[in-house]
């Protein structure tokens, strides 16, 4: 499964707001999908997919847990964080695992449960406010001079 994915194409160089003011022009006669386009600068095609089909602005396949499930699971992380409490691979997986079973989602999942495929894009999707820990790069100096003190203090004793 692909983790990292990134767009082939420019983003558009129109709004939404202009999108759908196209839409609702084209929608009341005002405009044709070919004057729509010349004026907005917004492909013919995408005027008449947005109209016709209905599509919206989602782009891949949708998640196991909606939104405001994986922000209410997001939610439980931090505060557990404040409280002081780690929140590793297992812990997280722990929670996610639980709130399926609590809420009666196991359908959502192939297992009945979380996988780590799903962590990992959970953890993408909200790395803007998980705090997840990582090692620290300054503990290995912090470490080996302890031990360094630590052989000498003992040889004084002796």
């Amino acid at each position: 499964m692909v983790r990292n994915y990134i767009r082939k194409q420019d983003p558009p160089t129109y709004t939404e707001q202009e999108l759908l003011n196209a839409i609702e022009k084209i929608k009341s006669g005002e405009w044709r999908y070919k004057t729509a386009s010349e004026k907005t600068k917004i492909s013919q095609g995408t005027l008449a997919a947005r109209i016709s089909r209905g599509s919206s602005d989602q782009v891949g396949h949708p998640t196991a847990l909606t939104h405001t499930e994986e922000e209410y699971l997001v939610k439980f992380i931090e505060t557990l964080q404040d409280w002081g409490e780690l929140s590793s691979f297992k812990d997280v997986m722990k929670y996610a695992t639980e709130y399926v079973n609590l809420m009666g989602l196991q359908l959502r999942f192939r297992n009945g449960a979380p996988t780590k495929e799903w962590y990992y894009g959970f953890v993408k999707r909200w790395d803007h406010k998980l705090k997840l820990p990582e090692r620290k790069s300054g503990a290995d100096g912090y470490f080996s001079s302890f031990f360094c003190l630590t052989v000498v203090v003992l040889v004084d004793v002796k």
